[in-house]
């Protein structure tokens, strides 16, 4: 990997670690605050940036996993990280937040972790 693009992708990662840090005090501050709409704004940002590191990481649906080695070897991310089984529809697809069943919408929450 070029050293440019290694730099892109390692600021990208930094960036969306951030992202998921904030994430992270938002789902707790709804928990203190007992206020479900942002404890679900929390987790869908938290699970949006683990999805966009995991992309970063290992290309979509493992198709440049190779090519990002080096990625993975400059910021110590081992191949069996959790994050690798965010990749793709692995987990993100295995979420339904919402159901629509005879006409009106419904609350529900599945998520089926390969972790």
């Amino acid at each position: 990997m070029e050293l440019l693009l290694l730099r892109v992708f390692q600021q990208q990662v930094l960036l969306q670690c951030d992202f998921a840090l904030r994430a992270q005090k938002d789902v707790n501050a709804g928990l203190q605050e007992q206020d479900g709409i942002a404890v679900f704004y929390g987790l869908q940002n938290l699970l949006n940036t683990a999805a966009n590191i995991s992309k970063a990481l290992w290309g979509q649906r493992d198709g440049h996993a190779a090519e990002r080695q080096e990625l993975r070897d400059s910021i110590g991310v081992a191949d069996d990280s959790p994050l690798h089984s965010i990749n793709g529809s692995k987990l993100t697809e295995s979420i339904n937040l919402f159901s629509v069943r005879n006409g009106s919408p419904r609350l529900q929450v599945k998520v089926y972790s390969t972790m």
